[in-house]
């Protein structure tokens, strides 16, 4: 087999298509999974991606294309041969079940023996530090405590894939951020495969071995956290994951592998080859800008009104006034232009290395 981020290929899947009526929902659509590797299919409702959750676990059946786990063959065989445990946003669990029922549901759609059941009901609950909850019914326990036992009862068969499909939308912010810790540790001690749908960039990248982004039942780029956004593949992938200023211009020269933009903030320099007299877009991640022109070796400056500065307790953000179709926002750290106020006129300046440009749409 091929290989996923440097490992043996676990999950194969290969030219799939689905569409719904006249509509196209997924196209030719490619994803190469390694062992043991935590993928985000992150991107905007309607991209394909809860669409292709279901393709995989055998809850929908693709128009086109194959897969394989783990060397088997999926594509026909019906959801509940497939090995594959599904976490869903709704949780899914049976109010009149109480959490060990619950967790003890698919093992008995699998007549598992009661000696192997009841270890394995065991196992998932301490897995989840929910042991001592084991007797209690499941409406009177919170969302995040509901949400560990629809995983302990998709770890408790044993899945060859784990696929879960924005499992965490329903929890508070701080609940949030602590489960996404709480199961990334979890499964990365099980060392199991799993594919995770989000449209939260923020969940994507503290959580992902890789993120694939998805748009219009494409994969526009799939690659580690840092890459998809420090260089992303696509304007599509700047602007979905991540602020951005951003600067349309029309290519001035090209020397060497650099070029200039002419834009509504001046000449900008960045890397690349895109011919003379094309429309582009020039961008730059905000925490990249600093104050003040710089010197030589940045090579971008510009000089910006503010119109809203945002405190964010550990940092500033500015949010300056730019030309139509453009937009221009600064991060700092606290205490930087703590001062600054709306219709303040700031330089700034960026190395021509931080310098992203595409193609204009």
């Amino acid at each position: 087999m091929g290989q996923g981020n440097g490992r043996l290929t676990y999950l194969d899947v290969a030219g799939v298509d689905k569409r719904f009526r006249d509509t196209v929902v997924i196209q030719g659509l490619d994803l190469r999974v390694g062992a043991g590797e935590f993928v985000s299919l992150l991107g905007p409702s309607g991209c394909g991606k809860t669409t292709l959750l279901r393709i995989i676990a055998g809850l929908l059946r693709a128009d086109r294309g194959a897969i394989h786990l783990d060397g088997r063959d999926l594509t026909r065989l019906a959801a509940h041969k497939r090995n594959v445990g599904v976490v869903f946003q709704s949780y899914a669990l049976f109010p009149h079940l109480t959490v060990a029922e619950n967790v003890a549901f698919g093992l008995r759609a699998r007549r598992a023996p009661a000696a192997e059941l009841r270890e394995a009901v065991a196992r998932a609950l301490a897995m989840v530090q929910l042991t001592e909850y084991a007797g209690r019914p499941i409406f009177v326990l919170s969302g995040g405590q509901q949400q560990r036992v629809a995983v302990a009862r998709a770890l408790a068969v044993h899945p060859a894939l784990l696929l879960l499909d924005e499992p965490l939308s329903a929890l508070d912010r701080k609940l949030r951020e602590t489960m996404q810790i709480e199961l990334k540790h979890l499964l990365r001690q099980l060392g199991l495969t799993a594919i995770f749908v989000t449209h939260d960039q923020d969940e994507a990248l503290v959580m992902s071995d890789r993120i694939a982004v998805m748009n219009a039942g494409r994969i526009e780029q799939f690659a580690a956290p840092a890459d998809v956004y420090n260089r992303p593949a696509t304007a599509f992938v700047l602007d979905f994951v991540g602020m951005s200023s951003r600067f349309h211009g029309t290519v001035r020269a090209v020397e060497g592998d650099e070029v200039s933009v002419d834009t509504a903030v001046g000449v900008l320099r960045a890397r690349g080859r895109p011919p003379v007299g094309s429309r582009v877009l020039v961008a730059v991640r905000p925490e990249r800008l600093m104050l003040g022109r710089g010197d030589g070796e940045w090579r971008n400056a510009a000089t910006l009104t503010v119109r809203d500065p945002v405190f964010l307790g550990s940092k500033l953000i500015l949010h300056f006034d730019a030309a139509d179709g453009d937009r221009a926002v600064a991060e700092l750290a606290s205490g930087t232009g703590d001062k600054l106020a709306a219709g303040d006129l700031v330089q700034v300046h960026w190395s021509v290395g931080d310098t992203l440009i595409f193609p204009a749409s």
